[in-house]
């Protein structure tokens, strides 16, 4: 049997080592792209979370607002960035069905006013901020 002559043992092993530092720069950099792309995902689901807890809380506003036991009695202006809510007479049933439903929830409420009108009424202002 003949001998393997050296020098072809160290060429292949120079050859072998610089394919492996290839392989391994381009995997490092697909695992780079990888995170990136991981990053974005979390980035949108966040968002998207975000935005789900938004639009159930709009739906669950409407919710309250569409009853019919206060329905009648309340004027209300939706806008792009916030919710306005009116009366010029609730009674006190009616007043504190609203407050139990919706200071109960996490709103985020600007601006409230309340003066009362009468012994059993009273005049509502409400700014729900999105």
């Amino acid at each position: 049997m003949k001998n393997i002559n050296p020098l072809y043992i160290a060429v292949l092993s120079v050859v072998l080592f610089f394919f492996s530092e290839h392989v391994l720069n381009n995997k490092k950099e697909e695992l780079k792209e990888v995170a990136k792309e991981l990053q974005n995902t979390k980035k949108l689901a966040l968002d998207l979370n975000r935005l789900k807890k938004e639009y159930s809380k709009r739906i669950y506003l409407q919710n309250i607002l569409n009853n019919k036991f206060v329905k009648k009695s309340l004027v209300v202006t939706r806008q792009k960035s916030k919710t306005v809510i009116k009366s010029n007479r609730l009674d006190s049933r009616q007043l504190n069905f609203i407050f139990n439903k919706i200071l109960n929830a996490r709103f985020n409420i600007n601006k409230l006013d309340i003066q009362k009108t009468d012994k059993n009424h009273a005049k509502l202002y409400m700014e729900i901020l999105w």
